[in-house]
């Protein structure tokens, strides 16, 4: 576990120094949450917690992410822990729930 967090911590500081701000950064871990596998997507989650000033534009920036997707489980978990309560984020929620819902 500690190799992980020590890999995430190590491309987020390359990410930050190659990108620059915040939004880039919350960006590319949104990437990561969305697209990833394995352990690494995991601890990109759990870092989410840490940008609980940013919740606003993190939980658009994850909400809005692929539009025509239905949320990850993942990505369902961390709106949830964010909190953050607008439009885009109960639209993403109410999408992927009817995708479900067809599936069965």
């Amino acid at each position: 576990m500690l190799q992980f967090l020590r890999e995430l911590q190590a491309h987020v500081i390359e990410a930050k120094e190659r990108i620059g701000s915040v939004a880039d950064l919350i960006s590319e871990l949104c990437r990561i949450a969305w697209e990833g596998t394995g352990e690494l997507v995991w601890q990109a989650c759990i870092s989410f917690s840490y940008l609980q000033y940013q919740r606003s534009a993190l939980s658009e920036a994850l909400a809005k992410w692929d539009l025509e997707n239905p949320l990850k489980e993942r990505v369902a978990w961390v709106l949830g822990e964010i909190g953050q309560d607008s439009e885009s984020v109960e639209k993403a929620l109410r999408h992927t729930i009817e995708s479900h819902r067809e599936s069965s």
